[in-house]
């Protein structure tokens, strides 16, 4: 609904929105407005660019704090992305961000993290912990 929003205050076909991006057609924006489908991490920054909204707005709506995985997504990474970038498995990011298990992750783990989404240690433990309560954003792209 967000995405739809935005598009339509931007005075934006689906056409262009799906040219600005480079991606086949309007077809496939619409199916990302309707939760048809979802895009690929690496388009989410440039699609609230687009539209012009905050990606956070994007991913979780005005107003609201985003988990970890809205962060992941609004950098346009992917988990294995993430984990590269932070050196941490694979696996630890996947458990972070689906709430897994009750551990706070080390500072060590959340240092690297920060550093991989450009943020603070602190914002990145808020946004597991949130995670955790919340369970996800609207796009869950791997």
């Amino acid at each position: 609904a967000a995405l739809r929003k935005a598009r339509l205050k931007a005075g934006l076909t689906l056409r262009e929105v799906a040219a600005e991006l480079k991606v086949a057609d309007g077809a496939r924006v619409g199916a990302w407005e309707h939760g048809l489908e979802q895009p690929h991490p690496s388009f989410i920054p440039e699609l609230a660019k687009a539209v012009n909204l905050p990606v956070t707005d994007l991913l979780v709506g005005k107003g609201l704090k985003p988990s970890l995985a809205d962060l992941r997504l609004a950098r346009g990474l992917t988990i294995t992305e993430l984990a590269a970038n932070a050196g941490i498995p694979r696996t630890t990011c996947h458990r972070l961000e689906q709430g897994v298990g009750t551990r706070t992750p080390d500072q060590a783990t959340l240092l690297a993290l920060a550093f991989a989404l450009d943020s603070s240690s602190d914002a990145v433990l808020t946004d597991i912990q949130r995670g955790r309560a919340d369970r996800g954003s609207n796009f869950t792209s791997n």
